[in-house]
């Protein structure tokens, strides 16, 4: 199957995860993470990496799910331009169709996705999960030995979604000057001052939110 501008592809039944020992220079854990990948009859599906964009509907559906102003296109082109060979967008395919995409990152002997999302029809297919062991399966042809997943609060979809690969998570510190405030504000989803304005933005109609998306989107902290 060609990949976007003739780029190579990856393709065959997800029942049938790729071998383990290309993955052993990344982590050993994340291999349980397949057992938990579901086996759809005769689902084939394909990642592509490419160097044009992520899969922007796939991000915008899936920050839309969690509430989340959608960035720009412009921004991951800006991202592609400025980092070149250590920025790299991989794209899941089901049937042709992209159903998940991540932007990642790469420095020295460690890989980083950073922007990623899916649509609800990854969730059917297990794309996401198959994104993530692209992700790390392509790293460690690379040379990379470090994947890392990120930073999550606690007990929100991403911090469980990472848990169930077998990830430990590690506490961040962080050293906060406060100018008026009197303490740390607590910026987070979970928090009841900002569950009104997750759960309207999350009932807007698709379109109206990329609309307003961006514009918003930068004036986030």
């Amino acid at each position: 199957m060609p990949g976007l501008g003739g780029t190579p592809t990856t393709a065959w039944p997800i029942s049938k995860p790729p071998a383990r020992a290309a993955t052993i220079a990344i982590v050993a854990f994340f291999i349980t993470g397949v057992a938990a990948i579901p086996v759809p009859a005769q689902e084939v599906v394909c990642s592509e990496c490419h160097g044009d964009e992520p899969d922007h509907e796939a991000f915008a559906e899936s920050v839309h799910a969690l509430g989340t102003p959608v960035f720009p296109r412009r921004l991951f082109r800006t991202l592609l331009d400025v980092f070149g060979d250590a920025c790299e967008i991989l794209t899941v395919t089901d049937g042709g169709r992209p159903v998940a995409s991540v932007l990642s990152f790469h420095y020295k002997d460690e890989v980083l996705p950073y922007y990623g999302g899916g649509l609800a029809a990854a969730r059917e297919c297990a794309g996401n999960d198959f994104m993530y062991w692209e992700v790390m399966r392509r790293a460690a042809e690379r040379g990379a030995r470090w994947f890392d997943f990120g930073r999550s609060k606690r007990d929100v979809g991403s911090y469980r979604f990472k848990k169930h690969w077998g990830f430990e998570p590690e506490p961040l510190v962080y050293e906060v000057r406060l100018v008026r405030s009197r303490e740390v504000p607590n910026v987070n989803p979970l928090n009841p001052r900002y569950r009104m304005m997750v759960e309207a933005w999350k009932r807007l109609p698709s379109g109206l939110a990329r609309m307003l998306g961006p514009p918003i989107a930068r004036n986030l902290g």
